[in-house]
């Protein structure tokens, strides 16, 4: 969910971010249970795994920049980030740094030529997801992984 969405954006039209979120209050708590053994690192990617991937004993969920050929305009001049490490040799060398990695492993992006050869002989999983930008359909999201994925365990 999108907690950091400011309401003005939804003035003069029928969506209210308030109201659309109060469905999430139930699974708070199960949320809060969940993140008490989960560790979230505001670091640079290399640093991260150099640090966590040799570990078998954890899990590391990435989530990096889209790549530029699967990005849609999103209405802010283009941009969108204000950091953005996001050149397919950024990749590459992050997929260079998983390759041996002996923790589990997940990414998550828009399926892409450079994924498909990054992450040959991965797992996959893939699913249709819609986009803070709504009112542009549905997009395919794809998990990849060093390990087999049980997709109903991907759920919350």
């Amino acid at each position: 969910c999108s907690w950091w969405t400011k309401t003005s954006r939804y003035a003069g039209n029928n969506t209210s971010r308030p109201r659309s979120t109060h469905h999430y209050i139930d699974r708070l708590e199960a949320i809060a249970v969940r993140l008490q053994q989960v560790l979230v690192e505001n670091v640079e990617a290399a640093e991260l795994l150099e640090r966590h991937a040799g570990d078998p004993d954890v899990v590391l969920y990435l989530d990096p920049p889209y790549l530029d050929s699967v990005r849609r305009n999103d209405g802010r001049d283009g941009q969108g980030y204000a950091l953005d490490a996001n050149t397919p040799d950024d990749h590459r060398r992050w997929a260079e740094a998983l390759t041996d990695a002996r923790a589990a492993v997940f990414i998550s992006g828009y399926p892409s030529g450079l994924y498909d050869e990054l992450y040959d002989g991965w797992y996959q999983t893939s699913t249709s997801v819609r986009t803070d930008l709504g009112n542009r359909g549905a997009r395919t999201e794809v998990v990849w992984s060093n390990r087999p994925i049980a997709p109903q365990r991907l759920a919350l």
